[in-house]
């Protein structure tokens, strides 16, 4: 079995490459020639945590945002209009930053929608 190498400063390019291709961990032959790679990058995974703490009724937000991790910032993010509503006396910009003073105690699940810089 064989190894085809090519230089990790060429992965993001288009064009000629050159290889070595390896067998057994030594070189056997380098080559120069026009190769056609595709190269697959996974997508970031996003993730929410299921509960956040927006601290007691009557309490305002200060900076408060919805928890996002993985992903490239920065996001977008909306609540589903067809899931429950955000807690009384909060809101959310497109950013995810949650302002106002929750005026009601209770849980209050909502799904988001949430998009990172890449889409």
């Amino acid at each position: 079995m064989a190894l085809v190498a090519v230089d990790a400063r060429q992965r993001a390019s288009k064009g000629k490459f050159e290889a070595a291709v390896f067998r057994h961990g030594r070189e056997v032959i380098h080559v120069k020639g026009t190769f056609n790679v595709t190269f697959t990058v996974e997508p970031a995974q996003l993730s929410v945590p299921a509960t956040q703490d927006l601290g007691p009724v009557g309490g305002p937000l200060d900076e408060s945002a919805v928890d996002i991790e993985g992903g490239t910032p920065p996001y977008s993010v909306a609540p589903d209009p067809a899931s429950g509503p955000l807690p009384d006396g909060v809101t959310m910009d497109g950013n995810g930053n949650l302002s106002g003073t929750p005026t009601k105690a209770g849980s209050f699940p909502v799904v988001l929608d949430v998009t990172d810089a890449n889409g």
